[in-house]
């Protein structure tokens, strides 16, 4: 009798929902949108909301115990990978972050082949995934090398919700043709599908059917139509009486049928059927309760209650630390630099842009009017290189829904996912500002020195640095690429105004300018290394007038403190800063999409 209800809710989103599953059986989960399905599916796996109360028992062999590492595994409709790496890639660096260490590398690679052929992707095995820039596999394909690479760690209990939802009738019936197959091998498969075709349907050896949170059928899915039948559910002519169910209890039902009377097609209208209303819903779920098959359905959930089986475990453990560490990099890695639409047009933007700035101000001289000219050049190849990196933001939001579907079987640690991801980008920023400093560095002729430029370029990166640290929070908070860059852009634009080239540092307003905004503002601390890198040291004008970069930096400027390097190293603080927010909000992040699903759920429920 398990039950599940929002906490603060006296409303069930399930309602004394019974029912077992075997190994060498598949169990498919049947129902209209909203009826509890997911929920229920998510109860069984041990990942249901921190804020949904749950009532009941779940027994595995007949013992209460939570699943270990390994043991389940838990799929979604929604396929994410490393679209730029191929399927053994993905494979391969998948067996590397789930199994154990001390596992010879040929048997993992061995493993990894051998799932590869079993779930048919043989074929397809060197062909990248891809993504909107570059075409790959399909989405029946998708779906089993998601399958696949949760088989890594040979579970014995599978989860998937909505296994079919989006695939063709033919890519549906090889995907659970391949769940059946895994079935027979011992394992139990408890899978929730949306309006299955009858050759679906007859692969599952039971079926539980749920309406509004409560069972309308649990039992042999042979007898599933008999069942309906002899309930007094009537359906249309030629049609399954489980499908009619599933079909008019849908928000779309209603429309449809409006739209044929509206082309005065009686007929059709007849054969489609009507309405399922809650009512109708409520009297087959009494109907089920009172029938031979419910007592015994009981009767066999009592029998297998009362055996104690072995308590089910997996031997098998993460990878070391180190080496989570080292794949996680080197996958992201390759993931960045593979990313057209990210990486190189990044990269090319920056070039093309120093390019034209820089014969814009092509070879300056050392006159009065080159100060405002020297200044302003540094201040705007700075701001263009960090609003270029604000273009990053769909590629931050996809890496992050990848994060987010591997933490749904959590193979490594929200800290190894951080520096990994720290890490991998490095090289790329690395080269983006190497080429952009040397390109602006030498157009306009800046402060001759090799350390002079070697300031310049490592203020540049360690800008670029901070600059993507804080699009990673912000690709937390929003969700969505087009909110992050909104939001990113509109904190550019702060930090930039603040930064001291627009107005100085003593003029900009108290207190909400200065204090805290022109302190936060990372522009402010890159504008003025780049700034003292460029003026002190030097002179201006003719020599009876003159006019020394000191002067330009401590009574112009009126940069007096921090120094050049104190600002470099701040830079590097705010970045490691960012990091550490970026951590923290990842680790609130689950807890706060929990909130918002198990509290969206309550309300569409409501609405049934």
């Amino acid at each position: 009798d398990l039950k599940v209800v929002c906490k603060g809710s006296s409303e069930a989103l399930l309602d004394r929902i019974s029912g077992f599953a075997e190994p060498f059986c598949m169990v498919g989960v049947l129902g209209p949108p909203k009826s509890g399905k997911s929920t229920l599916l998510r109860a069984l796996a041990g990942r249901l909301s921190r804020y949904a109360s749950l009532e009941g028992e779940i027994l595995v062999n007949g013992r209460r115990q939570q699943l270990t590492y390994g043991t389940s595994a838990f799929l979604t409709a929604k396929d994410m990978f490393m679209e730029t790496l191929t399927v053994r890639e993905n494979m391969y660096f998948s067996a590397l972050l789930k199994l154990p260490t001390i596992m010879p590398m040929k048997r993992k690679m061995d493993l990894v082949d051998q799932i590869i052929f079993d779930m048919g992707l043989r074929h397809c095995a060197s062909t990248r995934v891809g993504n909107g820039c570059q075409k790959g596999i399909n989405k029946g394909e998708r779906r089993r090398l998601s399958l696949a690479m949760e088989l890594l760690m040979r579970p014995r209990l599978l989860y998937l919700d909505d296994s079919t939802d989006g695939l063709s009738s033919s890519a549906s019936l090889l995907f659970l043709t391949k769940l059946k197959l895994l079935a027979q091998e011992g394992r139990t498969v408890v899978a929730c599908i949306c309006e299955p075709s009858s050759d679906v349907f007859h692969l599952f050896d039971y079926l539980l059917v749920l309406g509004n949170g409560r069972t309308m059928y649990f039992g042999e899915a042979r007898f599933v139509s008999e069942h309906f039948t002899r309930s007094g559910f009537r359906s249309p002519p030629q049609q399954n009486p489980v499908n009619y169910l599933l079909h008019a209890s849908s928000a779309e039902y209603k429309e449809i049928k409006t739209c044929l009377q509206s082309l005065q097609d009686v007929e059709k209208v007849d054969e489609i059927g009507g309405e399922i209303t809650a009512d109708t819903v409520d009297d087959l779920a009494a109907t089920y309760q009172s029938s031979d098959i419910c007592s015994k359905m009981s009767a066999k959930i009592k029998e297998i209650s009362s055996k104690k089986g072995a308590v089910l475990v997996n031997l098998g453990r993460h990878a070391g630390t180190t080496m989570q560490i080292a794949v996680l990099t080197y996958r992201s890695f390759l993931y960045l630099i593979r990313n057209i639409c990210h990486c190189w047009l990044h990269l090319i933007f920056s070039v093309v842009l120093m390019i034209l700035v820089g014969t814009i101000f092509f070879k300056l001289d050392h006159s009065i009017n080159a100060i405002q000219e020297r200044a302003s050049c540094i201040f705007l190849s700075l701001e263009i290189l960090l609003f270029l990196a604000i273009g990053g933001m769909p590629f931050y939001c996809k890496y992050l829904q990848i994060f987010v579907r591997e933490m749904l079987n959590p193979h490594y640690r929200v800290f190894t996912f951080v520096i990994a991801n720290s890490i991998s980008s490095l090289p790329v920023l690395f080269l983006i500002a190497l080429l952009s400093a040397c390109i602006i560095y030498f157009l306009v002729g800046f402060h001759p020195g090799f350390s002079h430029f070697i300031y310049f370029f490592l203020n540049f990166y360690a800008s670029l640095v901070v600059m993507e640290s804080l699009m990673m929070i912000i690709s937390v908070i929003s969700r969505n690429s087009y909110v992050g860059m909104a939001i990113g852009s509109g904190i550019q634009i702060l930090f930039m105004l603040v930064a001291g080239y627009f107005r100085l540092p003593i003029d900009i307003p108290n207190p909400i300018w200065t204090y805290p905004m022109s302190y936060i503002s990372f522009h402010r601390y890159a504008i003025w290394g780049l700034y003292q890198n460029e003026f002190l040291g030097m002179k201006f004008g003719h020599l009876s007038d003159q006019i020394t970069g000191e002067h330009v930096i401590y009574s112009v400027y009126k940069m007096t403190h921090p120094g050049k390097w104190e600002n470099l190293l701040l830079l590097l603080l705010w970045a490691l800063s960012y990091r550490i927010i970026f951590y923290i909000f990842l680790r609130l992040w689950e807890q706060i999409l929990d909130l918002y699903s198990t509290y969206t759920n309550k309300d569409e429920t409501s609405k049934m």
